[in-house]
Formats: structure tokens, sequence, C-alpha cells
């Protein structure tokens, strides 16, 4: 019997981390050019594609040591639908910061769904910090990204006004 090949969104998980670094550098540049009114195509495309990123985030597994055991209902939240609905939350957040540049409609629509996913998502793994879940420091890496665009949105509510 063959070994199941894996998927290609498996396949790109291990570029994942380039591509972010990419349009975090290229978001920076186009949001230069946006506030020198230079244009805003840059900023578009790297936004569009650091949402992309943080969207396949969500179908990368996480690198839990001991995975091999058993588990209850409790780790399949914490490793497997947490990670997967935060990533998709930080997408929805980077592409409601897009739409609120360019004044798109829908901006703060999609910067509330967006933040107030991530803001019960951080409360969950808080409570999975203090309970002392194993291998909750799995979790890390996605805070990392959650917590400061959950405050640029909080930014842009408290700038414009939850009009």
């Amino acid at each position: 019997m063959q070994p199941a090949r894996p998927s290609l969104a498996l396949k790109l998980t291990k570029y994942l981390p380039w591509g972010e670094r990419f349009f975090l550098v290229a978001s920076f540049i186009g949001l230069v050019l946006h506030f020198m009114n230079a244009g805003s195509q840059v900023m578009f495309m790297s936004l569009t594609g650091l949402a992309m990123v943080y969207f396949l985030y969500g179908y990368r597994p996480l690198e839990i040591p001991g995975n091999d055991q058993k588990h209850g209902f409790t780790e399949l939240l914490a490793f497997t639908i947490v990670p997967k609905v935060s990533w998709i939350g930080c997408s929805v957040c980077v592409i409601g910061i897009l739409f609120y540049l360019l004044k798109y409609e829908g901006a703060k629509q999609m910067l509330f769904i967006g933040s107030s996913t991530l803001s019960f998502i951080l409360v969950i793994i808080a409570i999975f910090f203090v309970t002392g879940l194993k291998n909750v420091n799995a979790l890390v890496f996605i805070l990392y990204r959650a917590v400061p665009v959950v405050f640029v949105c909080l930014y842009i509510f408290l700038k414009s006004g939850l009009k």
C-alpha cells in the first residue's frame, strides 16, 4: 500500500513563514506609499497576500510532542479548532484593514467580525494557559499574530468610531 501523498496546502506550509515575512515587509512599504499618496497597489497586493498566508496557516498542523496519545475534547478544541478559527479571524481582520484603508464598504463589519472572533479566541487561549493545559505553548505562535491584529482593529475602531 502506498503512503498517502500530502495535499497542496500541506506542501505550501513550509513556505508560509517566508511568504509572511515578504508580505509584511511589502505591506509596510505599501502603507508608506499609500500615506504618501503614491498609489496603493503595493498595499493592496501585499495585504491581500498576507491575508492569504494567514488563511493557509489554518491548514498547517501544530507540532505537538506526544501526539500519538488519546486526547479529549479539550485538546481537540485547543490544538485543532482554536488555531483554525484564529487564523481565519486574522485573515478577515487583515482584509478589513485593507478595506478600511481603501475606503471600501464593509470594512467595519469585517473588522468587527474578525476582532470579536480573535478576542474570543484570546480569552479561550488565556483559559488554557491558566488551567495548565499540556503543550499549550504550541499556541504562542498564534498569539504573536493575533494580538497585534486585534490592537490594530481596536485602534481603527477608536479612531473612526463605531458608526
